[in-house]
């Protein structure tokens, strides 16, 4: 029953597919990587900066 009920959710739903950096994987390589290391990852916004 439950099955069926998600089905019909998402049967009439508008599915978003959102292209963006996950916060909690960030916060994850963050804890990771420790103190006193250079980020691996960068923003969008660096990433012009960084290409002019």
């Amino acid at each position: 029953m439950t099955l069926a009920a998600v089905d019909r959710l998402v049967h009439h739903a508008t599915i978003l597919e959102m292209n963006v950096e996950s916060f909690r994987r960030k916060a994850a390589l963050d804890r990771k990587r420790g103190p006193g290391r250079k980020p691996i990852h960068t923003t969008p916004r660096e990433f012009e900066t960084a290409a002019d």
